[in-house]
Parts: structure tokens; C-alpha cells; sequence
């Protein structure tokens, strides 16, 4: 803005100088700062050449912008002057955080007020990934927890995505702090084999995919176990009477496969198979005389379980309690025939009593 600036002197008493006294001008420059547009601040970028845009500034000549690796702009990693332009785009910057400012010189070669600091981190470099848990070949079930590590040494993680068909592929979650993992309900699933992989995503937009992991999601149980056999066993009703050692033999069979069958005696587990056949030997002398339920349970690979049937046993290792002869008694003379009545007792049963002459 251009001004007139016109003088006179005035004494004591008031007498007035004949005439004023006018310069030739006077030019006031009021100059504003300019406010930066973009990047926005603390932001992040892949662009290791970004643009740096700024407002407009009032009686504005040359801009100066500032690119520093500190805050204090002591270590300066571009400065510059921008003749007539809102922007300014710097040859390529290392990976790294950056503050920048910038300020206009009026046309007097006036510099005026440095803008506001914004930040920019730039990153061009992908992160890595890689899924700690399951491991290749799992059998899954159920809910399971898959835990993915990933790192990114400048601008950091922004997000990791999990995918059930490969990378891209079937996304069933995201994590975006640490620890980077995901409960994946598999019975949403389906049954059968799947490929988890994980996508990393840093903050300045850079992204890598893990390795595949291959498992396979099996909620189905074993399709039947069943308790065929004990050995040395005399039945009579439902229950089988036994004595010594036996071998209680089970069959399981799955769709995919059994893992093992756990044998239990009376609600408390007794012994474990991984192998087929499913052959348990029981000492018998070990647990007392008496009624006894057996029960097998099947586990396939995923840990999906199915019980057999209860299987009802008697154990008795004890000889009869008592025998006698009740008729005819001792030393009586018979004739003709003759019917012989034993009493007999057992903490069991009896199975039968056998008779000799001699």
C-alpha cells in the first residue's frame, strides 16, 4: 500500500511553519503467513518425491520452504525459494520423518513469518509378515486364535489382514495393534482344507503378504466308537462278569482320521491308544469285586470327540463264599434216587455247581 507522509513544526506559542513539508511516498508492505495445505500433518507416505502445497500469501514475492530431519531446523534436508507457486516437489528424500515450513519475502526483500511445523514420514518400503500360529498341516476345530507377527521399521503397522483362501482371498478379519491376531470361529467355515495368509499394512500404505500356512477345519466327530468286546467275560442279562486280566477291545472310525481313544472305568480315565486296533488290557485284581461301567471316548485330529455306549461289567475275583451239601446229610443211608440240594453263597453270583460221586 502506497502513503503520503507530510510534516510541519509548530512552536511554543503556538506560531505555525508557513507550509507542510510532503515526502514522496511511503510503501507499507503487509505481509501474511502462508498456511500449509498438504501434506496433511503427521501423515505418512510411499512417495518418496511428495508435493508440498501452501496457501496464498498477501503481498507475497518469493517462497521459502524449509525441509528439515529435526524440529529445531538445524539439520536441514532441503531448503528452498519458490518463485510465483503454491507448491514445491524436492528430488527424491531418504526414508524418514521430515518437518517443513514455509514463509514469504515481500517484494522489498522483506522475509516474513515462518508457517506452522507440519511433519511427513516417508516410507517406501514394504513391511514383512509372517503367521506364527497354526502351524502348516494343523488340524483345526472350533475357535481358534492365529497370531501373526509383523514389523515395519519407519512409518510402522497400520493394519494386518487375515485370509482363509490365501492373500486376497476369503478375508474373515483384521488386527491393527499388537498383538496382531485373530479369533477365527471355524464352524462358519465349512469342513475341509483352507489357506491362511496374512496381509501387512504399513502407515505409509506399503503392504506384503506372508507365506501360506495350510490347514485343514474339521468340526466333524468321530462317526462311531464302539466297546466290542471284553475278553474272558460270561454274560448273563446286561452284565458281563469277568475276573483276571481282560482285554477290553474298542473300534472308532472318522471321516478323516482318529487320533486316540481313551479307555474309562467308572467315569475316571484308566488308559489311552494312539494305534489301531483299540485293544485295552485291564487287570481286574486291581479294583474291587463289584458292578463297574466301562466307556470309551474317540478323538480325532481336530479333537472332535465321540462316547461309546456304556458297556456294564461285573468284576469278581473272589471263589465262592461257601458250599454245603443241605441233603441228604452226612451218613444217611439212601436208596432209589435221590435229590442232592447244595447251598451255596457268593459275593457275586454263581455261575453253576458242579456235582461228583467220589
Amino acid at each position: 500500500q502506497n502513503y503520503t507522509l507530510s510534516v510541519r513544526a509548530v512552536d511554543k506559542v503556538s506560531a505555525r511553519s508557513a507550509a507542510w513539508t510532503t515526502s514522496n511516498g511511503i510503501v507499507i508492505d503487509m505481509v501474511t503467513v502462508p498456511s500449509l495445505l498438504a501434506p496433511d500433518d503427521a501423515s505418512f507416505t510411499s512417495d518418496t518425491t511428495p508435493t508440498f502445497n501452501w496457501s496464498n500469501a498477501t503481498s507475497g514475492g518469493t517462497y521459502e520452504i524449509w525441509i528439515a530431519n529435526n524440529s529445531a531446523f538445524t539439520v536441514l534436508a532441503n531448503a528452498s525459494n519458490v518463485t510465483n507457486a503454491l507448491s514445491f516437489t524436492p528430488a527424491a528424500l531418504p526414508a524418514g520423518k521430515y518437518y517443513w515450513r514455509v514463509r514469504v519475502w515481500d517484494s522489498a526483500g522483506n522475509p516474513g513469518s515462518w508457517s506452522a511445523v507440519r511433519t511427513l514420514t516417508v516410507d517406501a518400503t514394504a513391511p514383512t509378515a509372517s503367521i506364527s500360529v497354526p502351524t502348516g498341516g494343523s488340524n483345526l476345530s472350533g475357535t481358534i486364535v492365529i497370531n501373526a507377527t509383523a514389523s515395519d521399521a519407519t512409518a510402522g503397522i497400520a493394519a494386518v489382514e487375515f485370509y482363509a483362501g490365501g492373500c486376497g482371498s476369503n478375508f474373515i478379519g483384521n488386527a491393527t495393534a499388537e498383538p496382531f491376531q485373530f479369533s477365527w470361529v471355524t464352524t462358519s467355515a465349512g469342513d475341509g482344507n483352507k489357506t491362511l495368509c496374512v496381509t501387512a499394512i504399513d502407515k505409509a500404505g506399503n503392504s506384503v503378504n506372508s507365506a501360506t500356512v495350510a490347514i485343514t477345519v474339521d468340526n466333524t466327530p468321530p462317526s462311531s466308537v464302539v466297546i466290542t468286546q471284553v475278553s474272558g467275560n460270561r454274560s448273563s442279562g446286561n452284565y458281563v462278569f469277568i475276573k483276571g486280566t481282560t482285554v477290553v477291545s474298542v473300534t472308532a472310525s472318522d471321516a478323516a482320521s482318529i487320533q486316540k481313544v481313551d479307555f474309562y472305568i467308572d467315569g475316571g480315565l484308566n488308559l489311552s491308544d494312539a494305534s489301531s486296533p483299540y485293544d485295552f488290557t485291564w487287570d481286574t485284581t486291581k479294583i474291587g469285586d463289584g458292578s463297574h461301567v466301562l466307556k470309551a471316548i474317540a478323538y480325532d485330529n481336530a479333537n472332535n470327540s465321540r462316547e461309546s455306549a456304556m458297556f456294564n461289567v461285573i468284576v469278581d475275583n473272589g471263589a465262592p463264599i461257601s458250599i454245603v451239601i443241605a441233603s441228604p446229610q452226612n451218613n444217611t443211608f439212601v436208596t432209589g434216587t435221590v435229590t442232592i440240594t447244595v447251598a451255596v453263597s457268593d459275593s457275586q453270583s454263581i455261575q453253576k455247581v458242579d456235582f461228583f460221586n467220589g
